[in-house]
């Protein structure tokens, strides 16, 4: 009998502490932590604070899933648009360009123009890439060059060096793709040096074995080089 309480004691022990170890889904635990950030964010909003109004539209848009809602995360990012916020554009621009379900280019395209116009990089970038692709709009190779280089940046330049090499975008360019390359290692973008040492006996790229013998772990790296190579 004594052997039997024993063994009934030991195994309500074992479940009550395996009951207060067990682990907490990190997601319900995150989404706590979600929720009450927005509980505190939600009234200073509602004042008409700009930070907290974007913040909210990015809670929204990108929380891994748990409470995501698109409309919502549109409707706050508006609002912290209407209140000044340009970024909030160029992020309402990326949910309708990269969001697989109210996927929609035209709408992309609106909103990413809206921010380009105001100075936004990365709109101004996304609108180079839609007018490279005709995603949204009529393909147009000299609009997409003219918001590419917006803001002169070398990955603006590899960028449009690359375009000259795929044929899904405009007919293959190697003179105009080494003209976009060099300006890109000119101000240097290390992927456009290492592309342009496989075409240039140049000390000044560097040697793309010694410098980069794995790849630097870039998928696409060397094409560009390649490509040049091929078509001359």
């Amino acid at each position: 009998m004594k052997i039997l309480l024993l063994l009934i004691l030991s195994f309500c022990y074992t479940s009550a502490v395996n009951a207060c170890v067990q682990p907490v889904d990190p997601k319900e635990k995150y989404s706590e932590h979600t929720k009450r950030a927005l509980k505190k964010l939600l009234p200073l909003a509602e004042e008409g604070n700009v930070e907290a109004t974007y913040t909210i539209g990015l809670i929204y848009s990108y929380d891994n899933g748990i409470i995501r809602d698109f409309e919502k995360g549109v409707k706050w990012l508006t609002k912290a648009a209407d209140l000044g916020k340009v970024i909030a554009l160029n992020e309402i621009g990326s949910q309708y360009y990269w969001d697989r379900r109210n996927h929609n280019y035209k709408k992309a395209f609106e909103y990413y123009k809206l921010a380009a116009e105001k100075g936004d990089y990365h709109a101004q970038q996304m609108l180079g890439r839609m007018y490279s692709y005709g995603h949204g709009i009529t393909q147009d190779i000299e609009q997409s060059i003219y918001w590419y280089t917006k803001q002169a940046s070398h990955w603006s330049f590899y960028t449009i060096a690359r375009m000259y090499t795929d044929d899904m975008v405009t007919l293959p360019d190697p003179e105009k793709a080494l003209y976009w390359l060099t300006k890109a290692a000119d101000q240097g973008n290390r992927r456009a040096q290492l592309e342009l040492s496989l075409i240039s006996e140049d000390e000044y790229y560097g040697d793309y074995e010694e410098s980069c013998p794995q790849g630097c772990g870039f998928g696409y790296l060397s094409l560009i080089g390649r490509c040049i190579k091929r078509f001359w």
